[in-house]
């Protein structure tokens, strides 16, 4: 994950890496997963700068939202610039109270949008994946919804993350709420996406147990490195319903010297129960991990089936060697 703007009564990243600020008269309110943003219409938004961290071409942008705004063309969630809203990707809502999103590197671009109105002021849920040559996928409430071709684009410099306000003054400003907004850098599986959906206020929420890595990433020295045993913990609250839906852990790997990614795999961690491994013990599957090349920090995305529960569970786990 490049970001997340979790909206709990702050702007800021929850990896602390790029956060935003608030503008005009943004508020927050009870949301689909604790807190959201609420804008009125009358000049609220959120804004984070430029940064590296959100310049992919290939990535999933994610966020819940609720509305019953009509007859305008209102943005919700983007990052372009100029009076076409060119070099970025944009998601509005449209007159008629259909979503759409679209990625230009110049005009048009393409779009991507729901047959189902989405103004009913209820909560949804919606992402885009795109792959700079390959698809542009929608998703709407765990169901993909449409697709296109990823047009080719790069975003901007200096160019903003905008909620609710947008830069290019076509946009009408967004009338409602959003809610645990999470930028990848990779084309997140619809699974993942299903199961985002499925957990509902649970959200993004810690594991149930402590990960305890069995095997764990080396490094690609640069001199003979110390080899100091890794370390690893999260809390947790209980899984409590029946279910058998994906979770998953992002864990970040620390080293002084750069870490070879491609010793990044299934098998690295195994997750454990609160009772201890003969109450529960799961293998997690590797699925991703950014940056895509040597380093550190290195974050990895790891899924498991828990024997019950619902939600996508995510959390940072420092861990050196």
């Amino acid at each position: 994950m490049a970001a997340w703007y979790k909206g709990e009564g702050n702007a800021n990243d929850e990896f602390g890496v790029n956060n935003g600020s608030l503008i005009g008269g943004t508020t927050f309110t009870s949301g689909k997963v604790g807190q959201a943003f609420s804008f009125d219409g009358g000049g609220d938004g959120m804004r984070a700068p430029d940064h590296p961290a959100l310049n992919s071409t290939t990535g999933t942008w994610a966020f819940w939202f609720r509305t019953a705004q009509t007859g305008i063309n209102s943005g919700i969630v983007g990052r372009h610039v100029g009076s076409e809203s060119l070099n970025g990707v944009t998601f509005f809502l449209r007159s008629d109270g259909r979503l759409e999103a679209f990625i230009s590197g110049g005009a048009p671009g393409n779009n991507v949008a729901s047959s189902n109105v989405v103004n009913d002021n209820t909560w949804h849920h919606t992402a885009l994946t795109f792959a700079q040559g390959g698809q542009m996928v929608l998703y709407l409430d765990g169901q993909q919804v449409d697709t296109d071709v990823t047009p080719a684009f790069a975003f901007a410099a200096n160019s903003p993350l905008s909620v609710g306000r947008m830069v290019n003054g076509f946009w009408s400003d967004f009338v409602g709420e959003v809610d645990e907004i999470e930028i990848f850098d990779q084309a997140i599986s619809a699974a993942e996406l299903s199961a985002i959906f499925d957990a509902g206020s649970l959200g993004t929420c810690p594991i149930a147990g402590t990960p305890t890595p069995t095997n764990t990433p080396t490094a690609t020295p640069t001199s003979t490195p110390v080899n100091v045993p890794p370390t690893a913990g999260a809390t947790a609250a209980a899984v409590t319903q029946a279910g058998q839906t994906s979770h998953a852990v992002l864990v970040t790997y620390v080293d002084d010297v750069a870490i070879d990614v491609n010793s990044i795999t299934t098998g690295d961690i195994i997750v454990i129960g609160p009772g201890g491994a003969g109450s529960f013990a799961a293998v997690a599957t590797m699925i991703g991990y950014d940056p895509p090349t040597n380093g550190s920090p290195i974050q990895a995305v790891y899924s498991f089936v828990p024997p019950g529960g619902n939600g996508i569970c995510r959390t940072t786990v420092p861990t050196q060697w």
